[in-house]
């Protein structure tokens, strides 16, 4: 008899997160485990998640996490419903996918008995209260060192939170080897291409590659940048960031070369077949994306935050198998792209050896391992707990 799983999601989108635990999903029904959603609420066409979940024959259940005016609901009211979804169905654990869900879930979880982990897949600051809530599960995973030991310095448990890191499909995401590359020729047959891959944010840095973009495009006149993502937060600040960057896609030198291609379901396909990701994020816990394109045997340029090392260093004694730069520093990212192109002996070894790093450290078969011994310490450690 499989155990059932009930998963809490935060957002509707289908970001880094969402993906992460969605390619844990046929390992963990492998594992004897029966994966239920508790997903937000969404009125009419099921949202972006809720589809997904339901192509994969996942059970889905709702939970308004905000007014009809679109305020969010008071933390109490959202415990209570959320108390009430799992006393009319208790699931063996509950795993909050994200912070803010493992600190809404904690305290329910705890006073229905229920075991449960918290998933930290942020690096933020927070308050006593907060740190208290999302301590109450029966274990908390880090995506990353940097983020256990972000938390751990701001007052959890050393001694809950264990490293977990994301695991990415290696036979899903792989170098384009001799498969014809249909993509360059739609920019031109000797375009370079960059890509960018996440929400459009200030916390992404898109600003930064663009000013980075304007150095470099002006001196060579065949790389293209390409965007993946879109907008979710309509926070002015962010609808006034979105049109910034626009503004500066439409002028020289970046009019014409800079292609924003929306939401995108087919990454795996985009990857291989671009010479460079640009990943500027101001904070990343464990980029996903730079996962992918190291699998994808894709150079990378990336900030030099979270857990960007823990991704392409073996250990703290070897050089990154990436260009990795300081945040918000566009001159040193122009660099760091012009010296991609400038040594492709150098550019193919770095590839390489951050592919290798992903097939020993962070194949999706070791992640799924990895939480299948959770879930069962997890519902094991309440079960002892009861005795």
């Amino acid at each position: 008899m499989a155990l059932p799983v009930d998963v809490l999601f935060e957002y509707p989108a289908l970001n880094g997160g969402e993906r992460s635990w969605l390619a844990l999903l046929a390992g963990l029904r492998d594992a004897g485990f029966q994966p239920r959603a508790i997903v937000p609420a969404f009125v009419g066409a099921p949202h972006a998640l809720a589809a997904e979940l339901l192509h994969r024959d996942v059970s889905i259940r709702q939970l308004a996490y905000c007014e009809a005016s679109g305020v969010r609901r008071p933390l109490a009211s959202l415990r209570a419903d959320l108390a009430t979804l799992l006393q009319d169905d208790p699931p063996a654990l509950l795993h909050a996918n994200s912070l803010a869900t493992s600190r809404l879930s904690g305290p329910v979880c705890r006073e229905l008995g229920i075991p449960s982990l918290g998933h930290l897949r942020d690096i933020i600051k927070l308050s006593a209260q907060a740190v208290a809530d999302t301590s109450a599960h029966t274990r908390l995973l880090a995506v990353s060192r940097a983020t256990r030991d972000h938390h751990v310095s701001q007052g959890f448990s050393a001694e809950k939170i264990h490293l977990c890191y994301n695991g990415v499909e290696l036979a899903r995401f792989r170098p384009l080897g001799d498969r014809p590359n249909r993509l360059r020729p739609m920019y031109g047959a000797d375009a370079r291409l960059l890509i960018s891959v996440g929400q459009i944010s200030l916390r992404k840095g898109l600003d930064t590659i663009a000013a980075a973009c304007q150095q470099q495009f002006v001196i060579d006149d065949s790389l293209h940048w390409l965007v993946v993502g879109e907008r979710h937060s309509d926070k002015p600040e962010t609808v006034e960031f979105d049109q910034r960057l626009r503004d500066a896609a439409a002028r020289p030198p970046l009019a014409g070369r800079v292609h924003f291609l929306g939401r995108r379901d087919d990454i795996e396909q985009l990857l291989p077949q671009c010479d460079l990701l640009v990943h500027a994020a101001r904070q990343e816990p464990l980029g996903r994306v730079l996962l992918e394109a190291a699998a994808c045997g894709l150079a990378v340029a990336a900030t030099d935050v979270g857990g960007a090392r823990e991704i392409f260093c073996r250990d703290s004694a070897t050089s990154p198998a990436a260009r990795l730069v300081p945040p918000n520093d566009a001159a040193t990212l122009a660099e760091a792209i012009a010296a991609v192109f400038a040594n492709s002996e150098r550019t193919q070894a770095l590839t390489c050896e951050a592919r290798a790093i992903c097939r020993d450290r962070f194949d999706v078969a070791q992640a799924t391992e990895a939480i299948v011994r959770h879930y069962h310490a997890a519902i094991g450690s309440s079960s002892r707990a009861d005795v």
